[in-house]
């Protein structure tokens, strides 16, 4: 399979504040911080399509307590990852037989959490490294893949080496 990528969209972070509102009166009272990640929320970026947010949670305990909640708002539960990754509980969105939103539900400033917000501001801020990454995605997605997964473990490399400026 090819990755699809569409230039960046002004777009993309209107459609995140929707949905980040959408999930602040479903788990308001726990006091979420909602951030919007991935190369939708780097302006300049090509993408996938798919709005990457992230929940903090002062007390990712509660986490479960939002799984009936999140099908309400059209979220699918994907607890199959739990198994890889028991400290996030993933949802993802479809529309028109797309996938349009990801939700990462996590502890609020713990390695998930630190290392994806790093990331992300690292590349809002930082020219060379966009670029990089930019050219990298679409080398890439020229390739062909049995999944996305593939896809995204190919960009690991690059995202680890950032990664170990900070940590």
């Amino acid at each position: 399979m090819k990755i699809e990528l569409e230039a960046y969209n002004t777009a993309w972070p209107d459609v995140f504040n929707i949905e980040k509102e959408m999930l602040n009166s479903l788990m308001g009272q726990a006091n979420p911080v909602i951030e919007h990640i991935g190369s939708t929320a780097v302006p300049g970026l090509s993408a996938k399509p798919i709005i990457d947010i992230m929940v903090g949670l002062q007390d990712f305990s509660m986490a479960g307590q939002w799984v009936q909640g999140m099908r309400q708002l059209g979220y699918k539960y994907m607890a199959e990852y739990e198994d890889s990754m028991p400290n996030r509980k993933f949802f993802l969105k479809s529309s028109g037989g797309e996938r349009s939103h990801h939700v990462h539900v996590v502890q609020l400033n713990e390695e998930y959490w630190d290392r994806h917000m790093f990331f992300r501001n690292h590349l809002l801020s930082n020219d060379k490294t966009r670029t990089a990454y930019q050219d990298l995605k679409m080398r890439l997605s020229n390739l062909d893949w049995e999944d996305g997964n593939q896809y995204a473990m190919a960009k690991s490399a690059f995202i680890r080496a950032i990664e170990e400026k900070h940590f």
